[in-house]
């Protein structure tokens, strides 16, 4: 009896967490583009998890992705420039492939510019991880238990709440924590600890996979693609790697946690931006899409002088 209970109220919990999710995440993202409306000049489309649909903000339009948009017509008055925000909270890059593809499918015109930004759920969401649905690359040992408990959104909660000591994340960390944001290969405490040194080639093999796999579908639906990072993650360091492996577009990120820390630009919940910081990040995407391009992004018939980009107070 006491089992049955038991079970009752685990399917109860599983259930209102997802109306809870629906719910909550409807009221945080702007609605999809739907088919025949998107009429602009220039296109682009942000997609990621809670970073790009505006976790932090204090409304939909204070978003990194609305304030792109409001800057990059700022800047380019006589380019008319749309920026769709795909983000969705929780979501590792497996599922960010998924959801870029089935939401292209529903575009009436493709993108000239796919913005990737996240990942750092991959230190502890596994959910559908293309690393093992497809067996390309073995959970270390001492990490099968996050795969199925993984499995329900109970479980994807439970993870979700002990993010401040995320499974992978510590083993991604340099000698000297302060400068973890700036790994930039194993460090001699990964080579010769073998648990690690797996977990990195895990995350690696995964990372690569699903990066290669997002610019091979963007360039064959003929748009350009770049990919970003939040400030704070414990995934930039194989964020860089991969994009160097593959030799693609990274936008690097504006300044280091030190810095949002001391400006103010981390929201209440210690990691996603407020609206400043979100509004500081689009504008680093701006000036690394006019510096870095690709540039025909912005290449629009008749456009004037640039003007300069005014930030949120």
């Amino acid at each position: 009896m006491i089992l049955v209970s038991f079970i009752a109220v685990l399917a109860l919990v599983e259930t209102a967490l997802l109306i809870t999710g629906r719910v909550v995440a409807g009221g945080l993202a702007p609605d999809p583009a739907e088919p025949g409306a998107i009429e602009a000049d220039s296109l682009i489309a942000c997609f990621g998890a809670s970073f790009v649909q505006g976790i932090g903000s204090s409304a939909p339009e204070q978003s990194f992705p609305a304030q792109l948009e409001l800057m990059l017509n700022q800047r380019h008055p006589d380019c008319a420039v749309r920026v769709l925000n795909e983000g969705l909270a929780g979501y590792n890059s497996s599922d960010i492939f998924r959801h870029m593809e089935a939401r292209l499918a529903e575009y009436p015109r493709m993108p000239d510019l796919i913005l990737v930004l996240g990942f750092n759920n991959n230190t502890w969401n596994l959910h559908r991880c293309s690393a093992l649905v497809q067996g390309y690359a073995e959970l270390p040992g001492d990490k099968r238990w996050l795969d199925h408990l993984g499995r329900t959104r109970i479980g994807r909660f439970v993870l979700l709440m002990r993010l401040g000591d995320v499974p992978f994340g510590r083993q991604l960390a340099e000698i000297d924590e302060s400068t973890w944001h700036d790994i930039q290969g194993p460090s001699p405490q990964e080579i010769l600890n073998p648990k690690r040194r797996a977990d990195r080639e895990f995350l690696h093999a995964w990372l690569l996979n699903d990066m290669r796999s997002m610019s091979e579908l963007a360039e064959a639906v003929g748009s350009s693609v770049a990919f970003s990072m939040p400030t704070n993650s414990y995934m930039n360091g194989l964020v860089r790697e991969c994009a160097f492996e593959l030799g693609l577009n990274l936008y690097d990120t504006p300044g280091d946690e030190a810095l949002w820390l001391f400006y103010g630009w981390i929201s209440s919940d210690g990691w996603h931006p407020n609206d400043r910081g979100y509004s500081v990040y689009a504008a680093h995407i701006v000036d690394s899409i006019e510096a870095l391009g690709p540039t025909a992004i912005l290449q629009c018939p008749g456009e004037g002088a640039k003007q300069p980009l005014r930030l949120i107070d």
